[in-house]
């Protein structure tokens, strides 16, 4: 008797369970529809005229952007002005230091040369691809090639860079 009352108790608790599983499902609102996927040219014109630093969101916009995933060894940058990637993480200290002189040396560069922002957590398995092991790391990026600084920088240092960037 008492083996039945348990059955019967499980099986009503499972039926209210679904129930209202169920009337969850029916009041959720639908999502809205995504905005049409930007072509590439949208996207570089976006990020040829930003005065803030652009953040990659995808290791689709990484690739769209700045270089294949295949191309660690043989780096072929693919925008027109030279670039520099700040691979960050939202809790390290040294990058959220370093982010108002970045922010500000975007803004004094627009035109010349584009900023980047990599969440490393975000995209982890991108991060990983490029050797990024601590934070920051930056890349200066052209035609000719790449460079990497690991570390907090300073704004004089990363002027430096910048222009060297130039050259």
């Amino acid at each position: 008797m008492m083996k039945m009352v348990k059955n019967i108790t499980f099986c009503f608790i499972a039926i209210v369970l679904c129930a209202c599983n169920a009337t969850q499902n029916e009041n959720k609102t639908q999502p809205e529809p995504s905005s049409p996927a930007q072509t590439v040219e949208d996207i570089n014109m976006d990020v040829n005229n930003s005065e803030a630093p652009v953040l990659i969101s995808s290791e689709q916009m990484f690739s769209t952007l700045i270089a294949e995933p295949e191309a660690v060894q043989l780096w072929r940058y693919k925008g027109e002005k030279p670039c520099v990637i700040d691979f960050f993480a939202t809790w390290c200290r040294p990058c959220a230091e370093m982010a108002p002189i970045y922010e500000a040396l975007a803004k004094e560069y627009s035109g010349k040369i584009i900023f980047y922002k990599v969440d490393v957590d975000q995209l982890r398995d991108l991060s990983l691809h490029w050797g990024i092991a601590g934070m920051p790391t930056l890349l200066y990026c052209n035609d000719k090639g790449m460079e990497t600084v690991i570390g907090y920088q300073t704004e004089e240092q990363l002027r430096t860079q910048l222009n060297k960037l130039l050259q």
